[in-house]
């Protein structure tokens, strides 16, 4: 599966405070990797710590798949956007998927 640290939809700052700035957290990450990064050539240590960085900054959102009996839900870290259409990275996404994208609510 997608597997991650889906948070399940939007999220805010954390209350009472401001959102932590992810190049200090992958500041401490990193850090915590010291033995490791150093066994890195440049360009992979390179790779490594914009790795770090793209998953501390990714956004996490729930799609609904339309299911045989009633929508599943599946977690998906949310790319670029244009208002129109959103890249949406991850889970079991595959061609011709059915996903929910809204509800009709003039029936029933």
């Amino acid at each position: 599966g997608g597997g991650g640290r889906a948070s399940g939809g939007q999220s805010g700052p954390p209350a009472g405070g401001s959102r932590p700035d992810p190049g200090q957290i992958a500041k401490r990450v990193q850090s915590g990797y010291g033995s490791f990064r150093e066994s890195l050539t440049a360009a992979q240590r390179e790779a490594f710590d914009s790795g770090i960085v793209d998953q501390l900054s990714a956004r996490w959102a729930t799609l609904w798949l339309a299911g045989e009996e009633q929508p599943r839900a599946m977690q998906v870290r949310v790319g670029i956007s244009d208002a129109t259409h959103t890249e949406v990275i991850g889970g079991e996404l595959a061609d011709g998927l059915a996903v929910v994208t809204g509800i009709d609510r003039s029936s029933g």
